[in-house]
């Protein structure tokens, strides 16, 4: 995958490109790194060549050159025919073909020093390539935004169609778990894996009992992040480092938050009135959606 996401290799490679061919790509902002000239992607001076079944999404985020509206499948089969028909070109042993190589070469040595380091607790790098090694290739991995997805993206290799299930445009946090959930119950034959962050995990721990009650067999392996670390990492970035407030709740030794075991253990609650001075009085007990008594 290119863009914020993905590898960096893939990213120079289409930013350098002279001409692209999209096939089926909706050029999302994660896809184009938020859509930052030069970045991703350089239309122009790159030449755009985009399919797309949809009309609408033809030149809708970059210039094309070329726009045909076409099912993935026919548009390529038309295109594998006319190349036959000019002819067989040597491109796999050709200089781009070696850079291509020389890149990707790069990328998996870079890769290779995080695989078996000793750090404790261990990276998310040691946890994904040992997952790795450990999975059948017809697994099929769950997982969805945050700082998991990013890192499985770019360092977990897929190896079959339909084995890699994520999330995307707005990259929903808490997909994982139900989705999970669905792709074994269609492919029950499959094994499934959910590798997911812990704040991710939090979303929608509550389906755990879907899976016993129905005995949906599936293998989770949660990553202790220490909270919503991608959302943390979010809020230095545009924020600047003082304001990482959402899942820190200690500076140095203290905690900043509410001292909820302090409170519990000097609040015994006897009658409505000891809420006095504790953060208001209780309000009318209603049900939600109700107004008054019901007319019949």
């Amino acid at each position: 995958m290119h863009g914020c996401q993905g590898q960096y290799l893939w990213s120079e490679l289409t930013r350098s490109a002279d001409v692209l061919l999209a096939v089926g790509c909706r050029f999302a902002d994660e896809t184009t790194c938020s859509y930052r000239r030069g970045v991703a992607f350089f239309f122009p001076p790159t030449r755009l060549i985009h399919i797309d079944i949809d009309p609408h999404e033809i030149g809708k985020n970059y210039p094309t050159e070329v726009g045909i509206v076409a099912d993935a499948r026919a548009a390529l089969g038309a295109l594998a025919l006319v190349l036959e028909d000019l002819g067989h070109r040597d491109w796999i042993g050709g200089a781009y073909a070696g850079e291509i190589h020389r890149l990707r070469a790069e990328w998996h040595a870079f890769l290779a020093q995080h695989h078996n380091d000793s750090h404790e607790p261990v990276t998310i790098s040691t946890l994904l390539y040992e997952t790795h090694v450990a999975l059948p290739r017809n697994t099929l991995v769950v997982h969805s935004s945050g700082s998991t997805q990013a890192q499985i993206l770019q360092k977990f290799p897929f190896y079959e169609p339909r084995t890699c299930l994520t999330t995307g445009g707005f990259s929903t946090m808490g997909f994982t778990l139900p989705a999970a959930l669905g792709a074994k119950l269609a492919r029950p034959e499959q094994p499934v894996v959910d590798i997911v962050g812990d704040g991710d995990f939090l979303i929608h721990v509550q389906e755990l009992s879907t899976a016993v009650r129905y005995g949906v067999p599936i293998v989770y392996i949660v990553a202790n992040n220490q909270g919503w670390m991608s959302i943390r990492d979010l809020q230095m970035a545009a924020l600047g480092d003082v304001h990482a407030f959402v899942s820190d709740f200690m500076r140095g030794d203290e905690v900043y938050s509410l001292d909820l075991t302090r409170i519990a253990a000097e609040v015994r609650l006897l009658e409505p009135s000891h809420l006095a001075g504790r953060g208001g009085g209780p309000g009318p007990s209603r049900r939600p959606g109700r107004r008054g008594p019901r007319r019949r």
